[in-house]
């Protein structure tokens, strides 16, 4: 893997994502509320049907485990109940750019207990990379 993406989603149908800002104390990487047009360059006028807040950090494999690390202290047990009184949810996007033929890697026991904790689920988005794409 050459780079990984990782993302914290924080969503509800009615979230306003400036409550999850005070709540966590960080700016987010991208926000938006329910009704926001999902694009300004699109001819549709499409609109988004829930809130999202999302924090993202770019790095390589090396960096994957100590983004997790991160995520998890921002968000303490105390900032959980807060968020969960907003009626939210939650979870990680993994996106893993640069996949070869059998490539891997592992997440630390202690990481996974405090995602499992926190009821995160991981999803995994992985672009494989072609022979030849170096």
């Amino acid at each position: 893997m050459k780079r990984v993406i990782v993302t914290l989603r924080v969503f509800s149908e009615e979230l306003d994502p400036d409550n999850v800002t005070k709540i966590l104390g960080t700016e987010p990487t991208s926000q938006y509320s329910r009704g926001d047009r999902i694009s300004e360059y699109s001819a549709a006028d499409k609109k988004h049907t829930n809130g999202q807040w999302s924090l993202e950090r770019n790095g390589s494999h090396a960096d994957f485990e100590s983004i997790l690390r991160e995520f998890t202290k921002l968000v303490s047990e105390e900032k959980l109940k807060l968020l969960s009184e907003l009626s939210t949810s939650q979870d990680i996007l993994i996106g893993l750019f640069g996949v070869r033929n059998q490539s891997g890697f592992e997440i630390a026991p202690d990481i996974l207990e405090q995602l499992g904790q926190r009821g995160w689920a991981l999803i995994f988005d992985m672009y494989v990379e072609e022979e030849g794409d170096d």
